[in-house]
């Protein structure tokens, strides 16, 4: 029997046992991605290691070496708190105690941030349908399946719809922190009634706008004619996931319009100018993540713009 001890992260000095780890169970799960101390660095910045301390806990035995990593990143709260757990287990150990353990501190984690905040906390975890290993473990842990989302693929080799907007309506770039207010409120009325709604803030707005790889050519407001924002669409090209996952794409992370503007084809007026942007930048592919309970027939709509699913991920959920 061997001894599996409970460290603290330290930022850098764990880069390269965490890459190590993460490697080794990429290669064993065949989950398609690549991990190195350099992505870890950018990912992990290491001004903010106090801060995100008391979120990372790592495992190792007796000899030092690494067997277990966790991170739980904490939502804003609604109705509830999601702290969305991202770990790694070696292959070794799995099936043994630090299954256990692992989850027992993410849920006393949990537990602390629902007493401070004053919500009830839910432990969520997001995986892929072909990562049998991690959907097995979280059953044993308690974990049910409460979601299915459908990852979409369109090639921008092809000739992208043209953009036809209602007479009046324009879409630009959007300017910066001078309209962060308008699009928050935009964003929390128009997911107020999603599944899993955490409300957006302006500090979390403004944190968009100093991301490394952030660009206003892939970050498009909608405007009426009166020249208010009544929709938003925001890309994002990450060189870091790209190498990851070996998918050279720009990400769709959010469409939206808001309620009493929808059915008149700003929707995809502004996803098709959207994909051309991306297309005039040289990339190859266009992702989008669609909930494949989404009421508005997401699916169908994505579709006939042209893309097509190529992964499904599952959510396990646990109340806390």
């Amino acid at each position: 029997m061997f001894e599996i001890l409970m460290h603290e992260y330290h930022g850098e000095a764990d880069f390269g046992s965490l890459a190590e780890l993460m490697s080794i169970c990429n290669s064993v799960d065949h989950l398609g991605e690549q991990f190195s101390v350099t992505e870890l660095r950018e990912s992990y910045n290491a001004s903010n290691v106090d801060r995100i301390r008391q979120n990372i806990r790592l495992w190792k035995n007796t000899d030092g070496r690494l067997i277990g990593y966790s991170q739980v990143s904490i939502t804003e709260p609604s109705e509830f708190i999601d702290g969305v757990l991202y770990y790694f287990i070696h292959p070794e150990v799995r099936g043994s105690v630090l299954e256990t353990q692992m989850i027992a501190w993410t849920e006393q984690r949990l537990q602390a941030v629902s007493m401070e905040a004053g919500f009830p906390v839910k432990l969520r975890c997001y995986i892929g349908e072909r990562d049998r290993y991690r959907g097995q473990m979280l059953s044993r842990q308690g974990c049910k399946i409460d979601r299915y989302f459908f990852s979409l693929e369109l090639d921008l080799s092809q000739q992208i719809q043209s953009v036809n907007m209602p007479d009046q309506f324009f879409i630009r770039c959007v300017n910066g922190a001078i309209e962060a207010e308008k699009i928050v409120n935009l964003y929390n009325a128009a997911f107020i009634d999603a599944w899993n709604f955490h409300p957006l803030t302006i500090e979390d707005l403004e944190k968009r706008y100093t991301r490394k790889n952030y660009q206003s050519d892939f970050d498009l407001v909608v405007f009426s004619p009166n020249g208010d924002i009544v929709g938003w669409c925001v890309a994002n090209v990450s060189p870091e996931r790209n190498v990851r996952t070996g998918r050279n794409e720009g990400w769709i992370e959010l469409l939206m319009i808001k309620r009493s503007f929808r059915k008149m084809g700003l929707g995809r007026a502004v996803l098709l100018k959207m994909l051309h942007q991306l297309q005039v930048s040289g990339l190859p592919v266009a992702g989008i993540s669609v909930d494949a309970d989404n009421p508005s027939d997401a699916m169908h709509f994505y579709e006939s713009v042209g893309f097509s699913r190529f992964a499904t991920f599952i959510s396990y959920c646990k109340d806390v």
